[in-house]
């Protein structure tokens, strides 16, 4: 199959990297083409654009006039809604569409210090999480005390904002650190169901857990061989859960790095993305043209957020201008 990937912005870390993977691929059944014409699929690989929360960049972008039933887009958004069929990595189990999405793993990790297991570290946690307190199920594990679990609010910092190198790098290398010295990762949802650290635990090696009701797993990996998935409601129960699961967990981890190798290593992305768009196209029994009105409560839920994001700015913006001296 003849994949051209692409980006309605024109560039990001998405399409670079699977143009990347692309170069890697070890199974070379799919190929790339900068051909649209020529194209069995056109992949829309994009990162979160906060400022274009419709999508509409996408939406209107010419290719979708003329070839929209080849179209698909790779979506990382955290409160996603089906823009187009294609890869989603936190569309919720509430809103999935089996014949017009693929759960789907993260293209990269924001994380460079994530780089691969690490045998000589001392075990010294027996869980850990690194993280923001930006969901009701993470602030519950922050409020866990447990001697042997590490437990760290990050909320002050946001890595999607610029700050000093120097203390970006100090906060990847112990947050790659701790997870190594861990036998068990918990991985529990934030703003979107899914998160990078699930991927980042599996490339290090170590079991991770997933706390989050409304996770979809990417189709593939034997999950069940080395994943943990604990309900929401059961945080408080984690320090008991995990103290019996102990003896498991660096079995658990061996098996999750040779999935994440199988399954999400650069050398394998392109591969498995062209494959899921495939699967897609055979599922298809409605043309996208038509499937593509079908209502979605996940829109209607982005458009709320968006203008109450909106409002909130729109108010802080009058509160500046109010102060006295302004």
């Amino acid at each position: 199959m003849r994949v051209l990937v692409h980006s309605a912005w024109g560039e990001g870390r998405a399409v670079e990297q699977l143009v990347r993977s692309a170069a890697l691929d070890r199974f070379r059944v799919h190929s790339l083409t900068t051909d649209p014409l020529e194209a069995d699929v056109i992949l829309f690989a994009e990162t979160v654009h906060f400022e274009d929360p419709t999508w509409r960049t996408v939406r209107t972008h010419p290719y979708l006039a003329r070839y929209r039933e080849k179209c698909f887009l790779y979506n990382e958004a955290d409160h996603p809604w089906c823009v187009l069929p294609g890869l989603y990595c936190s569309m919720p189990r509430r809103a999935f569409q089996p014949a017009r999405q693929k759960a789907f793993g993260y293209l990269y990790t924001m994380n460079e210090q994530v780089r691969g297991p690490s045998p000589a570290i001392e075990r010294r946690w027996l869980y850990s999480f690194i993280g923001s307190a930006n969901h009701e199920s993470r602030r519950r594990i922050l409020r866990l005390r447990d001697a042997r679990a590490l437990l760290e609010d990050t909320s002050t910092f946001n890595i999607w904002l610029p700050v000093e190198p120097g203390e970006r790098e100090r906060r990847e290398r112990r947050y790659a650190e701790v997870m190594q010295a861990s036998l068990f990762a918990l991985c529990p949802r934030g703003a979107g169901t899914s998160s990078y650290r699930l991927y980042e635990a599996m490339k290090l090696g170590i079991a991770p857990v997933v706390v989050g009701d409304e996770w979809v797993a990417p189709e593939g990996p034997a999950w069940h061989t080395f994943l943990l998935r604990v309900a929401e409601a059961e945080v408080a129960r984690l320090p008991e859960l995990l103290r019996g699961r102990e003896a498991e967990a660096l079995e658990r981890g061996k098996r999750a790095r040779r999935a994440w190798e199988e399954h999400f290593a650069p050398e394998v992305q392109f591969h498995r993305a062209a494959e899921a768009c495939g699967e897609l196209l055979k599922l298809r029994r409605v043309p996208e043209s038509v499937a593509r009105y079908r209502p979605s409560v996940e829109r209607a839920r982005t458009t709320v957020h968006r203008w109450l994001h909106e409002g909130k700015m729109y108010l802080r913006a009058r509160l500046r201008a109010s102060r006295p001296g302004r």
